[in-house]
């Protein structure tokens, strides 16, 4: 799955895919268990991922490291992570995606911690986010888009996604296809 492939080898391996899985950095890996759902009305446009995040070291797994996250998306502009960890306490990481042209976007990571965690925490996780958010838009940036799309059974998630965000499209809204004649939407 998307997580899996991405997002297990470390962040300290770095954002660049040909490198993500460097044998310097594999005595340490994350493991995300992922649950994805649509919100009930009258909050149908926004959308909520459980997220528990493990880090082991050395093949071994450590509580302390343990982290849950509750991804809150908004629309398709804004997502808040909520994070929960057993010693740290909770903060609050925001992504607020702004459109600014056909295929780029402006997108700014803010985090808020409990004032009690010393600066250089939260600095640090926000580096780790950044980083694991870098690799996926190695993927957006050279992904081909198909409209029915063969998807295995673990990217059940994928279709489901696609789906409800298909909601923020109107009819008038530009269609990819146009792109076989040019960039000018």
């Amino acid at each position: 799955s998307h997580l899996s492939h991405l997002h297990k080898p470390s962040f300290l391996s770095g954002a660049d895919l040909r490198y993500s899985n460097s044998k310097l950095w594999s005595f340490t890996t994350h493991d995300w268990k992922v649950d994805w759902e649509v919100e009930p009305e009258p909050n149908k446009h926004c959308a909520r991922m459980l997220i528990n995040h493990t880090l082991c070291v050395f093949g071994h797994h450590f509580p302390l490291l343990d982290m849950n996250v509750v991804a809150r998306q908004v629309g398709p502009g804004i997502v808040h992570l909520f994070i929960s960890h057993s010693v740290l306490g909770s903060g609050v990481i925001l992504h607020c995606v702004t459109p600014v042209e056909p295929l780029l976007q402006r997108v700014a990571h803010s985090i808020y911690f409990q004032a009690r965690v010393p600066a250089i925490i939260p600095k640090f996780i926000l580096r780790a986010e950044c980083v694991q958010f870098e690799r996926d838009v190695m993927i957006w940036n050279n992904k081909k888009y198909i409209s029915k799309p063969l998807l295995l059974k673990e990217d059940a998630a994928i279709a489901r996604h696609r789906r409800w965000f298909a909601q923020f499209y109107s009819e008038n809204s530009p269609r990819f296809t146009f792109r076989q004649e040019g960039l000018d939407w």
